[in-house]
């Protein structure tokens, strides 16, 4: 989602069903549409606020990153040269019982 509002919702049900279903595998999986960190931006390494938030309900979520290969980058404009951005915004996370089995 683009809009901060609808994002902050998205943060809030999945910190909800992380609850909900603490003891039970699952995963997550899908465009975030914001980066975890500034490695996962090429153009800008700075901590933004909608960054903060998302990583605060990773946090909460006990949500962890399933490992990936091939392509660190998921999105770009597509452009070339100095105006080229790329990001990492599409990831799955499981919580621990998904890792433990």
């Amino acid at each position: 989602m683009c809009d901060r509002n609808e994002r902050q919702s998205l943060w809030g049900d999945l910190i909800y069903y992380s609850n909900r279903f603490k003891n039970e595998s699952w995963v997550v999986v899908g465009d975030f549409n914001v980066t975890k960190c500034g490695s996962e931006h090429t153009s800008n390494g700075n901590m933004t606020k909608a960054m903060a938030y998302f990583n605060k309900t990773i946090v909460s979520a006990k949500l962890e990153d399933l490992r990936s290969t091939r392509f660190h980058y998921t999105w770009s404009n597509r452009r070339i040269g100095n105006g080229v951005i790329s990001k990492k915004l599409d990831r799955a996370m499981g919580n621990w019982f998904w890792f433990k089995n």
